[in-house]
């Protein structure tokens, strides 16, 4: 059922309040092409759908509770999927990875403290510190001569004996599309035991990893070391498209964290819960790995055209390659334009990309980041008017 026409199908997102297409198009013109917010242009599995609809038919959306059945099902995914042990007990509810990056920052430090990060890096990473009152310390990801992103641990550590006690990772890494191999984690969380500095770790596109690759959460690597100083935080959003649903995971196996994250919780009025995103959710983790095999099995293709289409039409552009996500990160510097400039002139030919400045106001100048997720005739058209828009 879920085979490459499925996801080849254009489905009509406008007047919905889409993110993606209502309001880029509202500002751009209907006949814009959006490829920048990461969410994808397909439809969602059929038994999510079919299980909101029974209950939207109950006519009756008084107070719920989350059961206990609903982290099982969670659980049970993150083993069947990620080989990754985690019980019900070391889950909590919270509306979306944003909020529980937030909510981990406040648990992990003070007002005042460096909080380091590893750019170019999804911006909410930033503005998670900014708005509590934390200090962006960074960590700059070192460029390979073929693209590819590595950690620089010899500055890591240098910032870890600074004093600098909370880290953020991105992994995989959005948007630079890295998987980090297992060896890479364990040298990076040997680094935070030596120096007791607790991780946040951003695991949402746990689930888009290409093959022969793996996907290796952090807190795998912190149950072998005995390391407890460890946030995790998973969606069903990106990976099933319900991130209109509000519903995400913080997963720690510290319980005085955990409490710590949730008292915060309580004290700001956060409330978790939505009956529609936990239905959506537990359907998802429970009922729908034929739809994820269809929609990796599609992306791997697309991967591979985008990749072919920017080589064939615009050499000048280098891709990062693409090991993980479905975003792939565009250097168009050698056109000598600025993502202002990059911006003006795509959106002028109705294609619509995520600036590099987002992720990085230096590191991130001169790049763009395309998301893929979409029917391969956009991908090809966006490559077309992204083509027009450079070579004027």
């Amino acid at each position: 059922m879920y085979n490459d026409e499925f996801f080849d199908t254009q489905y009509n997102r406008l007047g919905t309040n889409c993110r993606k297409w209502d309001q880029a198009c509202a500002q751009y013109g209907e006949d814009l092409i959006p490829l920048f917010v990461a969410d994808m242009d397909f439809r969602s599995p059929k038994a999510i759908s079919d299980a909101l609809v029974k209950r939207a038919a109950h006519q009756t959306y008084g107070y719920s509770y989350k059961g206990s059945k609903d982290l099982e099902f969670f659980c049970e995914y993150m083993h069947r999927h990620h080989h990754f042990q985690v019980k019900p007990e070391h889950v909590c509810y919270s509306p979306s990875v944003v909020t529980g990056l937030k909510l981990a920052v406040r648990a992990f430090s003070e007002v005042g403290h460096g909080v380091v990060i590893q750019t170019p890096v999804y911006g909410p990473f930033y503005s998670s510190i900014e708005l509590n009152q934390r200090l962006i310390i960074e960590n700059p990801l070192i460029v390979g001569a073929m693209g590819t992103y590595s950690m620089d641990l010899v500055h890591l550590e240098t910032l870890f004996k600074q004093g600098h006690r909370t880290f953020m990772l991105c992994n995989p890494h959005n948007p630079v599309s890295r998987c980090w191999r297992k060896e890479e984690l364990k040298a990076l969380l040997l680094l935070a035991q030596k120096y007791n500095v607790n991780v946040i770790s951003d695991e949402i596109h746990a689930d888009f990893v290409y093959e022969p690759l793996q996907f290796t959460s952090i807190m795998q690597i912190a149950d072998e070391l005995g390391y407890a100083n460890v946030i995790c935080l998973y969606a069903p959003s990106k990976t099933f498209n319900v991130a209109g649903l509000q519903q995400s995971m913080l997963v720690s196996k510290n319980e005085q964290i955990l409490a710590k994250v949730q008292q915060d919780m309580n004290a700001h009025g956060i409330e978790t819960g939505n009956i529609f995103g936990m239905i959506a959710a537990s359907v998802a983790f429970s009922e729908c790995d034929d739809w994820l095999a269809g929609l990796k099995h599609y992306l791997t293709g697309s991967k591979e055209l985008l990749v072919q289409e920017l080589h064939t039409h615009l050499p000048k552009i280098k891709v990062t390659p693409i090991e993980a996500t479905f975003l792939a990160w565009m250097d168009c510097r050698e056109y000598g334009l600025s993502c202002s400039d990059l911006m003006k002139r795509t959106t002028e030919n109705k294609v619509l990309f995520t600036e590099g400045t987002f992720f990085s106001k230096t590191l991130g100048e001169g790049f763009m980041r395309f998301n893929f997720g979409c029917p391969r005739k956009n991908i090809v058209e966006g490559v077309q008017r992204l083509k027009r828009s450079l070579e004027i």
